[in-house]
């Protein structure tokens, strides 16, 4: 289990000058110099799927923590959303920002916030991971809506990209 932080390239300065490995269609990717496996551009990396086959072989599963929110980055920059139509400011609920986590807007409860989950999640299913740590502390924990686009975007992944013999939505699991 990776724990929160994976996309943060300077960890220990203060959380408002983070850096941040972030795809072209705003989504964030493991940074390669802790992850040696994420080598190249967000486009060519395979992220952690290097990572995700080794822990496999040996029998493992592999999991991630997921963020509250969309990157604020992605958002001001209106990043286009992965398989979508949509807009990375189409998704983000700019009224709902956690006070610990200064990098992240909210998602709206919309077909974007859907499809920004969506795209999410599917980034995740083709990396190999087997499971999601979905939390956040604080006075601004992930809504109920938030709850059921990260479940429905968990179904559709998995019935579209999985065809192992358990489905993704059997394995990896929002928790």
């Amino acid at each position: 289990m990776i724990d929160e932080g994976w996309y943060i390239a300077n960890p220990a300065s203060d959380p408002k000058d983070y850096k941040f490995v972030l795809s072209n269609d705003g989504r964030f990717f493991p940074v390669p110099d802790r992850f040696p496996s994420a080598t190249g551009s967000t486009e060519a990396s395979s992220g952690f799927k290097p990572l995700a086959d080794y822990i496999h072989a040996h029998g493992l599963k592999f999991g991630i923590h997921m963020i509250r929110g969309i990157p604020r980055e992605a958002v001001a920059k209106n990043l286009h959303i992965a398989d979508s139509t949509f807009h990375a400011a189409g998704a983000a609920d700019t009224t709902d920002a956690c006070p610990w986590n200064v990098y992240n807007w909210g998602v709206k409860n919309s077909e974007a916030g859907q499809a920004y989950y969506a795209s999410v999640i599917k980034l995740y299913a083709s990396c190999g991971v087997d499971f999601l740590k979905v939390d956040c502390i604080a006075d601004h924990p992930y809504k109920p809506d938030e709850i059921l686009m990260i479940s429905n975007a968990i179904q559709k992944t998995g019935e579209a990209h999985c065809p192992q013999s358990l489905p993704w939505t059997h394995r990896n699991r929002a928790r």
